[in-house]
């Protein structure tokens, strides 16, 4: 399974290759513009990737309820998003702890106690719901990180030269606006940013997670002075022991970057403002601030 994901995330750049040499992106839309209009931020206030791109409260109500008001949103265990985030950090744990298994030169048996060890360990930190269902998960997903590295060291001295991917990979995002320590999911080196979401892939949530990945794009060229073109969101498909992934790869175009800067601007000027965006007419059901934005229980 690592070794498919870690394959398809390396073939990105040929396979986008022809997107970008059709659609260059101007250098007034790199993050290293953030000097001149568009990139440069009308103002300051640090925020979240996820915050803009994604625009589940169509007003920016959350935006300002979270950042004006101090309001802590209640995130549902049965919600998508705790879903999302736990599997995020499975995986960013399957990664880490993959790299340090091998690096140890444990056996096979030695390997298997250790990764047993640990998925009871990172199941337990992370959710008392779903401990199960975590450590199954992580299993799945460290083993094959484990074999895939195995599979390399007998091709190389070097087996970890494999992945060539940072888990958890922070920039800041000052120059654009945006916080100073944003997380990328995982950075590949061939320049690819790599984003995990929970579920398959579809229209609509594929083009705001495109979105958010043109968020980050602009974010490393602001810090690094390095182009980004190409991301990859991974959709893996439920936590379980058997998931389904599927990457989608994705070419950080003028179009997306031009609409995220665009939904930054909005953000902006909502938290400029002396008085609160109204309510949203199409609430998003599983909104972390349903309850304190419409002073009621949910439906």
């Amino acid at each position: 399974m690592m070794q498919m994901l870690f394959s398809l995330v390396k073939d990105v750049p040929k396979r986008l290759y022809w997107l970008r040499s059709n659609d260059p992106v101007p250098e007034d839309l790199r993050g290293w513009s953030y000097h001149t209009y568009p990139v440069r931020p009308r103002a300051y206030f640090g925020l979240g990737v996820s915050e803009v791109a994604y625009k589940y409260c169509e007003t920016f109500r959350d935006l300002w309820m979270r950042r004006k008001e101090y309001v802590r949103g209640e995130v549902l265990e049965s919600s998508p998003l705790y879903m999302g985030k736990l599997i995020h950090s499975l995986m960013n744990y399957a990664f880490r702890d993959a790299s340090e298994i091998v690096s140890r030169n444990l056996g096979p048996l030695e390997s298997i106690r250790r990764a047993q060890e640990l998925s009871r360990k990172r199941a337990s930190e992370l959710t008392k719901s779903y401990y199960r269902k975590a450590m199954e998960f992580y299993m799945t997903m460290v083993l094959s990180a484990i074999s895939t590295l195995w599979i390399q060291q007998s091709l190389t001295n070097d087996p970890l030269s494999y992945i060539s991917i940072k888990t958890e990979f922070v920039i800041d995002g000052t120059p654009v606006g945006l916080s100073n320590t944003l997380r990328v999911d995982a950075y590949h080196e061939g320049g690819v940013i790599i984003e995990y979401k929970l579920g398959n892939p579809d229209p609509l949530l594929t083009e705001r997670h495109s979105v958010g990945l043109a968020g980050y794009a602009l974010a490393i060229e602001s810090s690094l002075d390095i182009p980004i073109d190409y991301g990859a969101i991974v959709y893996i498909s439920e936590l379980s022991r058997r998931p389904s992934i599927k990457v989608f790869p994705v070419y950080i175009s003028s179009l997306y970057r031009k609409k995220f800067l665009e939904n930054r601007d909005e953000a902006i000027e909502v938290l400029m403002r002396a008085t609160p965006p109204p309510r949203s007419g199409n609430c998003y059901q599983y909104c972390p601030f349903f309850k304190a934005c419409n002073g009621g229980e949910r439906s």
